[in-house]
């Protein structure tokens, strides 16, 4: 993939992140909820940057 492609993904997943943790400081939720939420998002970001960006193809079950 390109060094554009690259950026585009890194832009999107940080814009994804920032609201989600404004989101986060904005509701009342209890500590450890709010660690394991915290945990799934970035690992649900990391997973799409990788798509994204094109190192790497998830195939999850669909056949071409």
């Amino acid at each position: 993939m390109s060094l554009i492609g690259i950026l585009v993904a890194i832009i999107i997943v940080g814009v994804l992140l920032w609201a989600i943790n404004a989101i986060l400081g904005v509701v009342p939720i209890p500590e450890p909820f709010k660690t394991i939420i915290w945990v799934i998002v970035v690992v649900i970001a990391v997973i799409s940057f990788v798509e994204l960006s094109g190192l790497y193809h998830f195939n999850l079950g669909v056949r071409p």
